[in-house]
């Protein structure tokens, strides 16, 4: 996995600039180039210059006092600052860290702090008790499937019911966890996705305890084992990224569909910063309106940051099936 090699560092806080010699760990001979941080203000662009130090995406030279940031000894005071990064933001999770990094830059034992997961959301595995036999269940329920599901002999529904009585005798319940969040009035739950005759991916829905909106997220390519054989922290920190997307979809949800039940629908323009989507979320906005079958075309204005929504690109005298988008 590459890497930029990064010496030379100029930090000016007085005119709020970062610039810094890199080069790619991929190219060789290695060979700098003079490049400047880019952010709106200073904050963000030393937030951001944090975020990849930890992260290894900048490897610092051994000169520099910001090396010391790759050191093993940090990794656990740092270990929840990457994953509260997705979560709250690279410059929320800056501002969390500031005094770990701080301590760990001026070589003084850092304070652990508790992650957003440890601190706003609740782990619930009902009759699968706990995470290890939650693990055990999930792996042995994996490789049944495994060796099964390749087999030409057997249709989808033979596999449906062999996957159904390996459920039952093996004591395994769905959902498989839950994740409760407080912040954000949801719950998420994770279960396998036996949609797909591979047996093998998984669903997970995510709930608005105070609204009923449910919307799933189904896996394709990725198996379920990616979330659960990782370690509680890190699974409950995979099914909180889903929470994300929720939040989102329900900041267009609402919109969307109050459009298509006007007559003489026509485009509609949604400005990001009335929509209050922060520019790492434009990816997964663009994803969902994707995958929404509400939205037949669309196109991404970057320099006003707008969505151009193309209603009338389209004609037709059926009436949409929402119910889908709206209850999952």
């Amino acid at each position: 996995m590459g890497y930029y090699h990064l010496k030379n560092l100029d930090i000016n806080k007085k005119e709020g600039t970062i610039i810094g010699e890199f080069a790619d760990s991929n190219v060789s001979p290695i060979t700098y180039f003079k490049s400047e941080i880019e952010g709106k203000s200073f904050h963000e662009k030393y937030s951001s210059l944090m975020y990849d130090i930890i992260t290894g995406n900048y490897h610092p030279s051994n000169s520099s006092k910001y090396s010391v940031l790759c050191n093993t000894w940090c990794e656990p005071a740092l270990k929840n600052f990457i994953n509260d990064s997705h979560i709250l933001g690279i410059e929320r999770a800056y501002d969390k860290y500031k005094n770990v990094i701080e301590d760990i830059l001026d070589k003084r034992e850092p304070k652990i702090l508790k992650s957003e997961i440890d601190l706003h959301y609740e782990i619930g595995y009902g009759d699968n008790k706990d995470y290890n036999t939650l693990n055990s269940k999930v792996n042995s329920l994996y490789n049944f499937m495994e060796k099964i599901r390749n087999n030409t002999n057997l249709s989808y529904i033979d596999k449906l019911e062999l996957y159904q009585n390996f459920v039952k005798t093996n004591d395994i319940h769905f959902p498989l966890v839950t994740l409760r969040g407080y912040e954000h009035f949801t719950k998420i739950y994770l279960c396998p996705n036996v949609a797909k005759s591979g047996f093998l991916s998984y669903k997970i829905t995510v709930e608005n305890t105070e609204t009923g909106v449910l919307k799933n997220f189904e896996s394709e390519h990725m198996g379920i084992g990616w979330i659960t054989s990782y370690g509680e922290s890190e699974m409950a920190f995979k099914m909180q990224s889903f929470e994300n997307k929720f939040i989102i979809f329900q900041k267009i949800n609402k919109i969307l569909n109050e459009s298509i039940t006007q007559k003489n629908s026509k485009n509609m323009i949604l400005k990001l910063d009335t929509l209050n989507i922060k520019s790492d979320n434009i990816r997964t906005l663009l994803d969902l309106l994707e995958e929404d079958s509400r939205v037949p075309d669309f196109e991404y204005d970057n320099k006003n940051k707008e969505i151009i929504i193309k209603f009338e690109l389209e004609k037709s005298n059926e009436t949409p099936d929402i119910l889908d988008e709206m209850y999952g």
